[in-house]
C-alpha cells in the first residue's frame, strides 16, 4: 500500500475481489475480516489514498459475508451495515446506492435466522423506494420474494401458509403485468411446499393446497420445463403427505416413487431424502382398515430393499429409524413385527447405522426377549446405551448422514440475489 508504483497499489477493485471471496465464506472470522477490511477501506480513502474508495459492491460483499457467517448476531450486523450504506446514500454519496443485490443479502441474513418479521420488513422497505425517484429499477424479483418465503418456511405459525399464498398471487401478477423477473420459480412452488410441510396445522386444506401446488406444476411444465416438479418437490410433498390425514397416503406415496423410478428426466429418480419421506408416510398410515395397513407395510419393506440394491444411494440411519417405526406400527401381529426386525436390525448393526434415538425405540417397543438376542449383552435392553454395544455398530451413523445431508436436497440458490438465473 505504500508503493509509489500505480500499477502495484492496491485499488477499490482489488479489494472488492478480496471481499468477494470472504462474502461465500460461512466462518464468523471471514465476516469479521471482510468488515475489517471494509474500515480500512474506508480509512484509507479518508487520507491520502483516494483510490480505495469503498462503493455499494464493497457493502454488499460484507454484508453478504455476515448474512452467510454462522455467528450469533450475524442478521443484526449484517443489516447495520445496510442501514448505514443506505444512510451514506442519503447523505450524498452516489456510488453507496443500495442495489438488489444487497436488500436481497440482508434479506437473507434474516431468512436464515427464520425472522419473518424483518424479512418483511426488508421487503417492504424495498417496494417502498421503488416508487422513489431515483430507484425505480429497485422492484424485488422471483429472489428476493423466494427468500421471503425461505423465511416463513422456519415459521410453523398458521399464519405462514395465508402469507405465502399472497406472495405467490403477487408475483403471478406481476408476472402478468410483465415483470417477468418476479414470475414465480420452480424455487418458489418448492418453498412453499416446504411452508405446508412444516406448518403446525396440516389439516385437509393445507394438504389440498399442497396437493394442488404440486398439480399446478405438473400442468406448467408442459409450457415451462423450467417449472416442472425436480426430487425436491415429491420429497417435500412427500413430507406433507406424512403427515396428512389421508388414508390412501401409502398408495399415494407409492405412485410418486414409481413416477420418479420411471419417469423420462434421470434427475428425478429418488434421494435419500425421498426415500425416507416415503418411509415416514408408511409409518404414519393411521387407519384400521388391515389392506392399507398391509399395503404400507409391503411398500416400507420394498423400499428399503431398493435402497440397499440402489447403486445410486445407500441406507443411512434415518432409513433404518424410519424403517422400524414404519414397521412397529404396520405389522399384523407381534410375531410378523419380530420377524420382520430379527432380519433388518443385523442389517443395520452390520452396515454401522445403528443410533441411540434407534436403539431406545427398539427397546422401546420391541419385545424385551428378541432385543436381548439381538443385542447379546447382559445389560436389560431398556437400559442398554450404544457405547455398551460394539462400536461397529454405530460407526458410520455420522458419517452416512453428513454425507447425505452435504447432497442439499434443498436448493441452495435462493438467497443469491442479482446472480441466480431467475428460471
Amino acid at each position: 500500500e505504500e508503493t509509489k508504483d500505480p500499477i502495484l497499489r492496491p485499488t477499490t477493485v482489488s479489494y472488492n475481489t478480496t471481499l468477494s471471496s470472504l462474502s461465500k465464506a460461512t466462518e464468523p472470522k471471514d465476516a469479521e475480516e471482510a468488515e475489517a477490511l471494509l474500515n480500512r477501506m474506508q480509512e484509507m480513502a479518508a487520507s491520502k489514498y483516494f483510490w480505495v474508495k469503498p462503493d455499494s459492491f464493497s457493502m454488499t460483499n460484507v454484508i453478504s459475508a455476515w448474512a452467510n457467517s454462522n455467528a450469533d448476531g450475524s442478521a443484526e450486523r449484517a443489516e447495520s451495515i445496510f442501514n448505514h450504506m443506505q444512510t451514506m446514500y442519503e447523505e450524498g454519496n452516489s456510488i453507496m446506492k443500495p442495489t438488489t443485490v444487497a436488500f436481497g443479502a440482508v434479506l437473507h441474513a434474516w431468512a436464515k435466522k427464520g425472522d419473518s418479521v424483518r424479512a418483511e420488513a426488508i421487503v417492504s422497505n424495498m417496494e417502498s423506494l421503488m416508487n422513489t425517484k431515483g430507484f425505480e429499477e429497485l422492484r424485488p424479483n422471483a429472489v428476493i420474494y423466494n427468500s421471503l418465503i425461505n423465511a416463513y418456511s422456519r415459521d410453523k405459525e398458521a399464519k405462514a401458509i395465508q402469507k405465502v399464498g399472497r406472495i405467490l398471487t403477487k408475483m403471478k401478477s406481476l408476472r402478468d403485468e410483465g415483470f417477468v423477473d418476479a414470475a414465480p420459480t420452480r424455487i418458489t412452488y418448492n418453498s412453499i411446499l416446504s411452508v405446508y410441510a412444516r406448518s403446525i396445522r396440516l389439516d385437509a386444506s393445507v394438504y389440498n393446497d399442497a396437493r394442488n401446488l404440486l398439480k399446478e406444476m405438473e400442468l406448467l411444465k408442459k409450457t415451462d420445463p423450467d417449472l416442472a416438479p425436480n426430487v425436491v418437490t415429491y420429497t417435500t410433498f412427500l413430507n406433507v403427505l406424512a403427515r396428512a390425514n389421508n388414508q390412501n397416503k401409502a398408495k399415494i406415496a407409492e405412485a410418486i416413487l414409481n413416477l420418479m423410478h420411471n419417469g423420462d428426466n434421470h434427475n428425478l429418480y429418488p434421494n435419500n431424502f425421498a426415500y425416507d419421506a416415503a418411509l415416514r408416510v408408511c409409518a404414519h398410515v393411521n387407519t384400521n382398515d388391515s389392506n392399507l395397513r398391509g399395503h404400507a407395510l409391503i411398500l416400507a419393506i420394498k423400499i428399503l430393499t431398493d435402497v440397499k440394491n440402489s447403486d445410486k444411494v445407500s441406507p443411512t440411519s434415518f432409513t433404518y429409524a424410519a424403517f422400524f417405526s414404519a414397521i412397529q406400527k404396520l405389522a399384523p401381529s407381534s410375531t410378523e413385527y419380530s420377524n420382520i426386525l430379527e432380519k433388518a436390525f443385523p442389517d443395520c448393526c452390520e452396515r454401522g447405522l445403528l443410533e441411540q434415538k434407534t436403539l431406545s425405540n427398539l427397546c422401546r417397543d420391541a419385545p424385551l426377549q428378541l432385543m436381548s438376542k439381538l443385542l447379546n449383552t447382559k445389560i436389560h435392553p431398556r437400559e442398554t446405551r450404544i457405547g455398551d454395544l460394539p462400536q461397529g455398530w454405530s460407526i458410520n451413523s455420522k458419517k452416512k448422514n453428513s454425507e447425505n445431508f452435504n447432497q442439499r436436497y434443498t436448493e441452495r440458490s435462493v438467497h443469491k440475489t442479482g446472480r441466480q438465473r431467475i428460471r
